[in-house]
């Protein structure tokens, strides 16, 4: 058995069980969440005025606040932006409140000072958008507006308007009668909030063991705005005051009792890895099924986070799951009932935003329910595409509402989805559709390993501390069911030793619970850090031996799939990527073809063109380059610009094989096609329905191949420019994808021109009277970039970037941006050139090394030496482009360069590839007219 702190786990467990239940309270449950200064700041607001004697109640609450203000004046200011930003709001009320009783502490004035010089910086960094914690939108405001009605301190910043609109915008849906009567609302949780917007007294009867839903703030509120005292109450308070996490030290936590929501956790933990019921002692396993089948049936089927409290998803799907792992079959019907939504579960009425978590624990509930996992299809359909959906429109960060941590979510949705897939593998759900689970499914649990794996700390740690460090152990634990893990196994198992091998070295530093989890503030729970620590440490892979063929898929075989590694292993940005990691990119690119062949729109004509062998190619690319950047872009850009991409290619077959084709006469008239395309993309852009013309127009009864011409190009455009990526970007970034889409097509004109005006004799360059007389350095960074699709795709990437607001912000960094554009792409085309001379002269294409400066005096003879300074000249433009990088980077945030330095990767892997094969689809091309 394994060793744990010196003792084997199984003992480990049992003692840790023993200690958990016992603290249980016949009246208020149990707890372990850690103190928040905010409710121990409101808590210490309490004051009675009645009695023997009349003063603060909870005096010790106010002294643990002296003792934990930092020196920077703030409090709790670690876990993240907002704990800092609410901790010191109500810190700061509560020391002007008591600044003006005489056992004030002499430095109180210093205090007040620190904390609102705190606040200053802190609400002026804020990014209100970016927050998730409970009710922030409610509790901020109201504690603004008591600091400046009632202490005359006054906070202006930036997000100050949006924070009061996203408070009205909720707030507006709030009906006070609704709670009157006597409909429990998870809003009774932070009742603190409703200063002013409901009556006090007519709440008092939804008091649950005399509190107002488990939270010691909205308790206090309610004593402190009731026209009576409430004895009830001040006991409850002082109940959690004394048994709370603080243990009479003064501190409490933002919720108390959690009976449900820690038993459930820890239950399911344990059980779900190895735990059986015999680590329990017969009274305590009594217990516990007794407690969970009592919330359960007394809320009809679901469940609070504490008996009788508001019931949520969350609660109730891990309760379901605990009870069945209890033995306890029971129903997951009502869990349906009151939370599905058309797309998801919601967690609870006036939800501002859904839970990724509390989705994947409603999957596992809804999959281990007693009516068996094909009951509920529809919804478990439902709730796969919402966590794949989710995941496929993030880079893999999930930003979730109850965890700080996107290794939770990836815990919980890789335990999820490894059942799905279990099920699927062994016929139990053949309602789903093989498309989810092969072209969704897979890729996500397959992203979920690498992201796992490649996240791993050097020792042996995830993020910052054991509980995370936890969840990495027990996703890739139940990764390992998955078939295209197999040629990872070697890995997996060193990981999942360097893991343990933290946890066992960390195992005696348990002072503190670690502080991943959101309420109001951020908190830790010592029950969870211990359960989740010890399910890592007796946790054993799933033993499910499945292979690509058991999928029944029609997926290739891995080793088919990896025979390509060895190609991109010669590549030099690789260099110093490990095997495996290239084999797992090259695993992840064959996951996108399929949807990358099924999304490509079929614009051009295929016929006559060869095999898209580029297809093959364009995946990795864009994998490999994204995963350069530390997976920056999210999978819809990744799919978005791989799409891109195709096109290009097609674009550039089209205008070689069909446009190359025409007359001289013809093509002039192509010229003014593309003219009137986007003319009429200017005049329609604005339409009722939202769509581009597309019509042949003075072309309709044109039987020649040009009459074809503008409905095709019409489509292109419209496809680009109506993308809904593009439509949700900035009028400025649309307007320079519209200027450079239009630059990439005239470009092809000017080049299938130049085509026309050159010819190849024994290695001889003639070039004709109308040829080109502009020089090498001018044509190469503006005709002949625009002709790679370097501008254009770097637009199109800026308008999915973006989101309504320009994606490169200042006047400087828009002016780098494109200079980056322009260097990445002459670069490119360079390297394309240097790498396909032999190709252009057999296809009669206008070379690199076909302009003056690579002859020697007019006379084009060395065609290896002409390529030798071609590939110095690129040399030269790449320093170029990493200065303008080197530059971005000091102007723009971090995101945004990441995803340029990915565009970046992405063009330069072109290059190289280039130098090692030749990618541009070879054309059979009519012959010219020698009209001159």
């Amino acid at each position: 058995m394994a060793q744990f702190i010196g003792r084997p786990v199984g003992e480990q467990v049992k003692a840790f069980l023993e200690e958990f239940l016992g603290g249980y309270d016949n009246k208020y449950g149990l707890g372990s969440m850690s103190c928040a200064i905010y409710d121990t700041a409101i808590v210490s607001l309490v004051y009675k005025q009645s009695g023997v004697k009349p003063g603060w109640v909870f005096p010790s609450c106010f002294e643990y606040l002296l003792k934990t203000q930092e020196e920077s004046g703030g409090w709790q200011s670690g876990a993240s932006e907002i704990d800092g930003i609410l901790n010191t709001l109500a810190g700061l009320l509560a020391i002007s409140k008591h600044s003006k009783d005489s056992t004030a502490p002499p430095d109180i004035a210093y205090r007040l000072e620190k904390a609102t010089q705190y606040l200053n910086n802190s609400l002026e960094k804020w990014n209100v958008g970016a927050t998730v914690h409970v009710a922030f939108e409610i509790l901020v405001p109201m504690l603004l507006e008591v600091l400046a009605k009632t202490e005359d301190i006054h906070f202006d910043f930036p997000g100050k308007s949006p924070l009061f609109k996203i408070r009205d915008k909720k707030l507006s849906k709030f009906d006070p009668s609704f709670l009157y009567s006597k409909h429990s609302s998870s809003i009774l949780h932070s009742l603190e909030g409703l200063v002013g917007r409901v009556d006090y007294d007519r709440v008092a009867p939804l008091k649950i063991f005399g509190s107002m839903m488990a939270s010691p703030s909205a308790t206090a509120a309610y004593i402190m705005h009731a026209s009576t005292w409430d004895e009830e109450a001040e006991d409850y308070l002082r109940h959690v005051v004394s048994a709370g996490a603080g243990k009479g030290s003064g501190g409490v936590p933002s919720a108390f009792p959690s009976t449900i929501f820690e038993i459930t956790w820890v239950v399911t933990t344990l059980m779900e890895h190895g735990v059986t019921a015999e680590a329990f002692s017969d009274e305590r396993l009594s217990m516990v099924t007794r407690i969970l089948q009592e919330s359960y049936k007394a809320g009809g089927g679901i469940t609070g986070f504490a008996p009788q409290l508001t019931a949520d998803a969350d609660d109730s799907a891990m309760c379901i799951t605990a009870l069945n792992l209890l033995g306890v079959p029971v129903s997951a019907a009502k869990l349906v009932e009151e939370f599905e939504t058309t797309d998801h579960f919601k967690t609870y009425d006036m939800e501002r935003n859904p839970s990724f978590s509390a989705n994947c624990n409603v999957l596992i509930a809804l999959l281990s329910s007693t009516e068996g996992p094909c009951h509920y299809a529809v919804q478990t359909e439902k709730v796969i595409k919402f966590i794949c959906n989710t995941w496929w429109t993030t880079n893999g960060e999930i930003d979730d509402k109850w965890n700080l941590s996107p290794m939770y979510s990836t815990m919980l949705m890789s335990k999820a989805l490894s059942r799905v897939l279990l099920l699927w593998c062994a016929g139990a759900h053949k309602e789903i559709p093989g498309a989810l689970v092969g072209q969704h499914v897979l890729l996500t649990m397959f992203q979920a390993l690498l992201l796992t794996l490649r996240s791993q700390n050097a020792d042996g740690s995830w993020g910052t501390c054991r509980e995370e460090t936890a969840y990495g152990i027990l996703a890739l634990n139940a990764l390992t069911v998955l078939p295209l893990a197999r040629p990872f196994r070697a890995k997996i198992d060193v990981a999942l030793s360097g893991g343990r091998t933290f946890l066992e070295q960390h195992a005696r530093l348990c002072l503190e619970p670690d502080r991943l989890w959101i309420e109001k503030v951020t908190y830790g729970s010592q029950s969870l850090t211990k359960a989740y620590t010890l399910a890592a440490m007796t946790c054993v892979p799933w033993k499910h031996d499945l292979s690509v063929e058991d999928l029944r898929l029609g997926l290739p075989s891995l080793e088919k799939i990896l025979q390509s590694s060895k190609f991109y292993r010669k590549l030099p940005m690789f260099s110093q990527t490990p095997e495996w990691s290239i084999q797992a990119s090259v695993i992840e690119s064959s996951l996108f073809l399929g949807k990358l062949e099924a999304g490509i729109p079929r614009v051009f004509p295929r016929e006559g063109m060869r095999e898209e062998k580029y297809l093959a190619f364009i995946p990795f690319t864009w994998v490999g380059g994204n995963e350069l950047q530390n997976r920056v872009l999210s999978n819809q850009i990744l799919l978005d610009m791989m799409t891109i991409s195709a096109l290009i290619y097609q674009v550039d077959e089209f205008m070689e094989g069909v446009v190359g084709s025409l007359s001289r006469d013809d093509m002039g008239h192509v010229k003014s096609v593309i003219e009137t395309v986007f003319e009429e993309t200017n005049s329609n852009h604005t339409a009722k329905n939202g769509t581009i013309k597309s019509g042949t127009g003075d072309f309709a009864n044109d039987p020649s191949p040009i009459a074809s011409i503008k409905p095709t190009l019409s489509h292109f455009t419209e496809f680009v420019l109506r993308h809904p990526g593009v439509l949700s970007a900035s009028s400025y970034d649309k307007q320079q994808l519209q200027i450079n889409l239009k630059d990439f097509l005239l470009s092809h004109m000017t080049q299938v021109e130049d085509n026309h005006a050159i010819q190849y004799k024994n290695g001889t360059v003639k070039i004709k009277s109308s040829a080109p007389r502009r020089s090498f350095f001018d044509w190469v960074r503006s005709i002949s970039a625009n002709h790679t699709g370097g501008p254009f795709a770097f637009s199109y990437i800026l308008c999915l970037l973006g989101n309504q607001t320009d994606a490169l912000e200042t006047a400087e960094e828009k002016f780098i941006g494109e200079d980056i554009s322009r260097h990445i792409s002459t670069a490119c085309r360079m390297i394309n050139d240097w790498g396909s001379v032999d190709r252009d002269r057999l296809e009669y294409n206008l070379n690199s090394v076909d302009f003056y400066e690579f002859s020697h005096e007019g006379q084009h003879g060395d065609v290896m030496k002409a390529k030798i300074e071609l590939f110095q000249i690129a040399k030269y433009e790449q320093k170029c482009l990493d200065l303008a990088l080197s530059e971005l980077e000091k102007k723009s945030k971090s995101h945004m360069f990441n995803s340029i330095k990915a565009f970046c990767d992405v063009t330069n892997m072109y290059g190289e590839l280039y130098v090692l094969k030749d990618l541009t689809p070879r054309v059979r091309k009519r012959a010219y007219e020698e009209t001159v």
